[in-house]
């Protein structure tokens, strides 16, 4: 093998691995089902928005929103996706 062909080989596998990456950081901070962030993302970023609050002497507001028996549709509607997908 030449060195090109060695070179196009790790470049595309290095490609592959970015893209596969970033699907698992994404998955680590989204819920498959909806896509909205999950407590791990609302954790770090609460986090970092505490600090910035504390950095600039600011306020900082926080508003939750409580969904009645999100975990059920969840449940409910992750099986019917996972069905669905091949």
């Amino acid at each position: 093998m030449s060195t090109g062909v060695i070179t196009v080989f790790v470049a595309i596998l290095s490609y592959k691995q970015d893209i596969q990456k970033k699907k698992l950081e994404t998955l680590a901070i989204t819920d498959e089902l909806t896509g909205a962030y999950n407590q791990r993302f609302f954790y770090s970023i609460l986090d970092e928005e505490i600090e910035m609050a504390d950095k600039e002497k600011s306020s900082l507001g926080l508003m939750i929103i409580d969904i009645d028996n999100f975990k059920m549709y969840n449940e409910i509607y992750t099986d019917i996706v996972s069905e669905m997908k091949f």
